[in-house]
């Protein structure tokens, strides 16, 4: 295993880390880790990387009951009709980190041509069978340049990727001429990582692999040959929610308890009924500190839109 200052950026090349929260336990395995963050350019990592991430993904994975499946389908597609105003019908749009495909349905009801990249070989191809398009378990192979996209959406998922920056320059290639890019992402630079650390919801390691405040992600986007248009700190499906989770892991040895009921990977027990309750009587409050978050650009998840370098969105 690397050492710390064997550990290159991957944004400016520099080995110099410093400690930015330690022993953060990781609520699927039990396992600790840290996240490092670069004396240079302020990229943040987790640390160690482990070598297969496949024990830290289990089945149930953001399988959520019903109730919150049908909630984030509601703001999902309430997301994608905001996106595609001002684009033809019949635009082309690639979604890296597709997963069942509940954005990809919005577009294609909406008339779009969709396209999808999928990690999970079974999950890519239950996704492709069910909205009969291409989706894509070996990265970017077989997705031709010559056909590009009028929007590439990475949405949760470039915090995920091993090398961050190779991706997004893969995306680039494949971008239409006025096309947008459109990556959601943790805000590492939020009031919520600033308050819980290592106990906030959204910081998730190892899965997550990395950690971008808006200034290290506009780096690391023109890095790849993106100018940065737009960003928005509002997220009403996880800003809210992440304030009240953050929170009971402040008060519990295992993180992420009421999540992991939620998908299905714990039962019921007295404890989760208190937390589901407690949420009940904070959600205004979480609602409040949400919204002053949003006016403050320090909500817990960006919403960053780009184009090309030297060129406009349409």
């Amino acid at each position: 295993m690397k050492t710390p200052n064997e550990i290159e950026c991957p944004m400016c090349r520099t080995q110099t880390w410093t400690p930015w929260t330690n022993r953060v336990l990781d609520y699927v395995t039990g396992q600790t880790f840290s996240v490092l963050q670069c004396t240079n350019c302020s990229i943040r990592v987790t640390y160690p990387r482990p070598e297969n991430l496949d024990p830290f993904y289990p089945p149930r994975y953001r399988a959520y009951k019903s109730g919150i499946t049908s909630f984030l389908r509601w703001m999902y597609a309430k997301r994608v009709q905001q996106w595609v105003s001002g684009y033809p019908s019949q635009g082309r749009v690639l979604e890296v980190g597709c997963g069942d495909g509940f954005m990809l349905e919005v577009f294609q009801k909406l008339g779009w041509n969709a396209v999808g990249i999928e990690r999970n070989a079974d999950v890519a191809a239950e996704t492709e069978k069910r909205l009969s398009c291409p989706v894509y378990s070996r990265g970017f192979e077989g997705i031709a340049e010559d056909e590009p996209f009028d929007i590439v959406l990475l949405f949760q998922v470039l915090e995920h990727l091993a090398d961050p920056l190779a991706q997004l320059q893969e995306c680039r290639r494949r971008l239409a001429p006025g096309g947008k890019l459109i990556v959601g992402v943790p805000n590492s630079g939020s009031w919520q990582a600033s308050l819980f650390r290592g106990s906030w919801f959204h910081l998730d390691p190892p899965r997550h692999l990395f950690h971008f405040s808006s200034d290290s992600l506009t780096r690391l986007l023109g890095q790849a040959g993106f100018s940065v248009q737009h960003i928005s700190y509002v997220s009403f499906e996880h800003d809210p929610y992440g304030w009240i989770q953050s929170l009971w892991n402040l008060f519990t040895h295992r993180p992420n308890q009421l999540t992991s009921f939620l998908m299905g990977m714990n039962p019921p027990t007295l404890k989760i009924a208190l937390q589901i309750c407690g949420a009940a009587i904070l959600g205004p409050f979480v609602a409040l500190l949400s919204a002053l978050s949003w006016a403050c650009m320090s909500g817990a998840i960006m919403h960053v839109h780009a184009t090309a370098q030297d060129e406009q969105p349409r």
